[in-house]
């Protein structure tokens, strides 16, 4: 926590855009309503109420819903603000839309600070993110169709044998 409020502590609250306005730090996380899938967004809501972040500033989507706010807060993000997130997994449902969006969001300019991953930052990681990305997208692939070899050996593929019909 320590390293991710020192790399958010220098932006605030003295640091100005170049138009002349302040330079905004944005919180996003899910809900957690879903009970197959928990998180615990406590060490998030401690950064929030130690940054002193109003409400207006704060986007939450439920698990279960569509991502209306994170769309929403897309809207709201400028060249020099920083976004913090429990995990970066939170900002997508599928890997590459995950990578979508944190593409759009260095090509705004904005920081992304994670507490799950206070290592990332675009410039440095993305890539090494991006691979790894690939790397899990290509084991899933292979364990598939190895378990549909297994199955076709084993005559487990396809539709089971009804006895009903001629």
């Amino acid at each position: 926590m320590k390293k991710l409020l020192q790399k958010i502590d220098p932006l605030f609250p003295d640091h100005k855009r170049q138009q002349g306005g302040v330079y905004m730090l944005w919180a996003y996380f899910l809900s957690n309503t879903c009970t197959l899938y928990g998180v615990d967004n406590t060490p998030l809501f401690k950064l929030i109420q130690e940054c002193q972040m109003g409400e207006d500033s704060i986007f939450t989507d439920d698990m279960t819903a569509d991502r209306t706010e994170r769309d929403d807060l897309m809207g709201h993000i400028q060249r020099g603000d920083t976004l913090i997130v429990r995990s970066l997994v939170d900002l997508a449902d599928n890997t590459d839309d995950l990578v979508v969006l944190l593409q759009e969001i260095e090509a705004k300019g904005v920081d992304i600070a994670s507490v799950s991953e206070p290592w990332y930052e675009y410039k440095r990681n993305f890539e090494q993110v991006s691979r790894g990305i690939d790397i899990v997208r290509e084991l899933a692939e292979k364990k598939r169709r190895m378990g549909m070899q297994r199955a076709k050996v084993e005559g487990r593929m396809g539709r089971k044998a009804d006895g009903r019909k001629a």
